[in-house]
């Protein structure tokens, strides 16, 4: 019979960390594990190696405060919510419904006047919806600015159907700092917009069990916010929004429950899933410290592949980056993902990225069953580690977020933005010079790619898809409800302007009139916005200059590459050349095994090449160079690059503009390439 006590840690002699470290420099052969040693891009230490040693005693449980491991012990997986912003009512409908009857269970719906699926009335959200029930199935808004008459528009439609409003589930998505971060602008200011939120937050919490606010890190990861900084963004509008909820007369207990969050994942992936349960213990830890109960710590988390990963070149490895950020949401312990479709940086997504997008979620659920354990991620050291020390370095910058006057003040002063251009200018050093590298575009391009195009949607058609009439009001009613509303907006009830909206578009009033009576008197605060920068937006561009010689004289920019000595010895270099050249749209016309100077010239020019390169070993170069240089040179090249670095000795690099080696800022040498050529 097997020895029912047996323990595996008992049968081999313990080994501290000095030990295993002593059979890792073994193995290194020379160097140390300090050479192995890195940080994250936020700065947070990486080491080669975790032990029990690295993680806290006394490590919580699944389903307890501060729920690092999970808020709910006995859920298991996560709610399957896609995200929609197809301008089109029509068209958003037919997506919607097609994912409900094929494994979505939740909604994520960007919507209002300017944004996601444009809609004027309440008759265009029941287009959008037709196929929804408003009672069973899980609904969040993101409706930017225009909140309160997208949330009434809502509550109109719900009416409509003779649902009662406490019978809604989902999130109204109230985010006035996302949404002032994002557009750069709230057309009614801060006193507004807050105005507004105000009657909806009252008006939410007395008539339905919906979730009012929203923290949404989107703006600030679309524009390639670190993980730390991300976590300390939400925190600080979290305090900003629970202070508010407090402000205007709601306990803690009863307004935490009535914000979520949304977070997006990027590419690295262990910090993404060590960055979803730090969300978790900080948000455990601001409410507590608010005097919110345990139940009350425990606020909602919508994790969705961000776009800022995503690229338009080669989008098909979009597929392998949204698969991997759903798998970290995952396992970081989400309650709902959103997967990206591959194509989310074009125009528009087509049926079928859509269908892969969702049944990625499926096969990482139903089929490898990620969702059977509860936090995957429970016990490595690494990871409860990294989660720690992300969680104490978000804490950090939150708390100076707070002694500056919170996220408002942040984002009014410039301060957020200077934050994430200052992250962005260490990042693009890496970006350029590929120790960051970008697959499909700056590294293993491929020119001759079949481009993944989505036609724009003409405004006209966005315009001819909405302005549904609702109502059976004549134009005086919907005037009479107006001036009722003007009305509202002055009375000492906050309440009273949301049932004034309703009112108002129960009576055919639009949206857009809504939101010019809404803004009537009040001041429009106005920031620099928070821009998007996706990682490959350098290396594309370079592509899209190539793109555009291609379309204008039928061929892409070219370069002759000259390939020194054997195969055996060019090989190595002239793969690391074509892979160079390609980020940035260049054409390599090679040109193998030609010694003689003359020969080497007379094929330059019969290239048609406007620019040279030479790549070979370094033994070949100290036997050719520079009497080849030379020969280039009699031929008028625009630039000559060499494959390599610079030797420092004698006169080997005569006539060499550029050399192209690992770790060489390459972006700026491609770019140089198009400037010299006038483009």
């Amino acid at each position: 019979m097997a020895d029912s006590k047996f323990r595996i840690d008992e049968t081999f002699a313990p080994a501290d960390l000095a030990a295993w470290e002593a059979l890792i420099e073994k193995d290194l052969r020379g160097a140390t594990v300090d050479s192995l040693r890195r940080t994250t891009e936020g700065g947070l230490p990486l080491e080669p190696l975790y032990t029990e040693e690295n993680t806290r005693e006394g490590s919580e449980f699944p389903g307890l405060p501060p729920y690092t491991r999970g808020g709910d012990a006995a859920r298991r997986g996560w709610i399957i919510r896609q995200e929609y912003s197809e301008p089109r009512p029509s068209v958003a409908r037919m997506q919607i419904e097609h994912d409900l009857d094929r494994g979505v269970e939740g909604l994520f719906i960007e919507l209002g006047l300017s944004r996601g699926v444009r809609i004027l009335s309440p008759a265009d959200l029941e287009e959008v919806l037709s196929g929804v029930d408003l009672e069973s199935r899980d609904l969040c808004l993101s409706p930017g600015a225009d909140f309160l008459g997208v949330s009434c528009a809502f509550f109109a439609l719900a009416r409509a159907r003779g649902v009662a409003l406490s019978k809604l589930r989902g999130s109204l998505g109230v985010d006035p700092l996302g949404a002032l971060a994002r557009d750069g602008s709230l057309s009614s200011g801060l006193r507004g917009v807050y105005r507004e939120a105000r009657a909806l937050a009252d008006y939410g919490i007395r008539e339905t069990d919906l979730r009012v606010f929203r923290v949404d890190t989107a703006p600030y990861a679309e524009a390639g916010a670190t993980a730390v900084d991300e976590l300390a963004f939400a925190l600080s509008t979290l305090v900003a929004y629970l202070r508010k909820l407090v402000e205007w007369g709601h306990p803690v207990d009863e307004a935490a429950p009535r914000i979520d969050l949304a977070l997006s994942t990027g590419g690295e992936f262990f910090e993404q899933i060590a960055k979803l349960r730090a969300m978790r213990l900080l948000v455990s830890k601001v409410v507590h410290a608010a005097g919110g109960s345990p139940k009350a710590q425990r606020l909602l988390i919508h994790a969705r592949n961000g776009r800022f990963t995503k690229t338009r070149r080669d989008p098909w490895v979009n597929l392998l980056r949204s698969t991997a950020e759903s798998f970290a949401a995952a396992v970081g312990g989400a309650d709902s993902v959103a997967t990206a479709p591959f194509d989310i940086a074009l125009e528009s997504s087509d049926d079928f990225s859509l269908r892969i997008a969702r049944n990625t979620q499926l096969i990482l659920r139903e089929e490898a069953r990620v969702a059977d354990v509860v936090d995957p991620a429970g016990g490595s050291y690494f990871i409860e580690r990294l989660t720690e020390e992300m969680a104490r370095a978000a804490w950090e910058v939150f708390r100076q977020l707070e002694s500056a006057g919170g996220m408002e003040n942040a984002l009014k002063s410039g301060r957020v933005a200077s934050w994430l251009e200052e992250t962005e200018r260490a990042r693009e050093l890496a970006v350029r010079s590929r120790k960051r590298p970008i697959l499909g575009v700056s590294e293993f391009p491929n020119l001759t790619e079949a481009r993944v195009e989505r036609a724009p949607i003409a405004p006209e058609l966005i315009d001819a898809d909405r302005g549904r009439p609702f109502g059976n009001e004549d134009a005086d009613a919907r005037q009479l409800a107006l001036m009722e509303l003007s009305r509202a907006i002055r009375d000492e009830d906050p309440s009273a302007l949301t049932e004034s909206v309703i009112r108002a578009l129960e009576k055919g009033a639009r949206l857009d009139a809504i939101r010019v009576t809404l803004d009537d008197g009040e001041a429009i605060l106005a920031i620099e916005p928070i821009k998007p920068r996706p990682i490959a937006r350098l290396f594309e561009a370079l592509r899209d200059k190539s793109d555009a010689l291609l379309e204008r004289t039928g061929e892409r920019p070219k370069v002759f590459l000259a390939l020194l000595g054997s195969v055996a010895e060019h090989t190595a270099r002239a793969t690391f050349s074509a892979n160079f050249l390609a980020a940035g749209g260049f054409e390599a016309i090679e040109a193998k095994e030609i010694d003689e100077p003359a020969a080497l010239r007379a094929a330059y020019l019969a290239s048609g090449a406007k620019i040279a390169m030479i790549a070979g070993s370094d033994a070949r170069y100290s036997e050719a160079l520079p009497d080849l240089t030379r020969a280039l040179r009699e031929a008028s090249p625009l630039k000559v690059l060499l494959a390599g670095k610079p030797s420092g000795e004698g006169e080997r690099d005569e006539g060499i503009d550029e050399f192209v080696s690992l770790g060489a800022d390459i972006y700026s040498i491609l770019a140089g390439l198009y400037e010299a050529m006038g483009v």
